[in-house]
């Protein structure tokens, strides 16, 4: 499967190949956005709490501790 990237930093649309099981991940991702209800039609696949951008510090954040959690390493 393939999706285009439209909002990339340099505003260049590109090509992204996803394999199954990174739709799969992401369809559980969207269902938690709506059982929280963060999930809206044109928002964003991180939400901040009220719906809006997130701070790229605190994805960082939140990466580092899920990969801490899971034992994953550099």
């Amino acid at each position: 499967m393939q999706q285009e990237l439209s909002h990339t930093k340099t505003g260049v649309q590109r090509i992204e190949r996803l394999t199954a099981d990174d739709c799969l991940v992401l369809g559980e991702h969207f269902i938690y956005l709506k059982g929280v209800g963060l999930y809206r039609d044109q928002g964003y696949l991180f939400p901040a709490r009220g719906g809006g951008v997130i701070c790229k510090n605190t994805l960082l954040k939140k990466i580092k501790q899920a990969s801490k959690a899971l034992g994953i390493t550099k």
